[in-house]
């Protein structure tokens, strides 16, 4: 029996998670999110962009610098925070795309908690 879920099913619950995190505050849960249903449904994921597109008018997410990102990352990397890393590193790509290190954070992030 196959226990997996189908695309469908994933992207509504990364939806609903989505808007559960974007609610809640919770704005670096809701990049990651984000940036799992763009990643694994580029063609199914509109919602997804539209938390994007929200996330970055936030004013604290533009108030952001690229070097509170990277000291930030620096610290989480080493009290080995690793989801947390992944959430600031998801955010902080959405505001800086390409950025080298926090790529390389996020690629940690998401490789030590298996996600894609």
């Amino acid at each position: 029996m196959n226990n997996e879920i189908n695309e469908p099913q994933k992207i509504a619950r990364l939806e609903a998670e989505m808007e559960l995190a974007f609610r809640e505050g919770d704005l670096g849960n809701t990049a990651l999110l984000a940036w799992e249903a763009v990643t694994i449904f580029p063609d199914s994921s509109s919602v997804a962009r539209i938390y994007i597109k929200k996330l970055l008018r936030d004013p604290y997410v533009q108030g952001i610098t690229i070097e509170a990102f990277v000291q930030n990352s620096k610290e989480l990397r080493e009290s080995g925070e690793t989801e947390e890393l992944a959430r600031l590193s998801a955010l902080g790509l959405l505001r800086f795309p390409g950025h080298r290190y926090l790529s390389l954070s996020m690629m940690d992030a998401a490789q030590s908690l298996d996600r894609s």
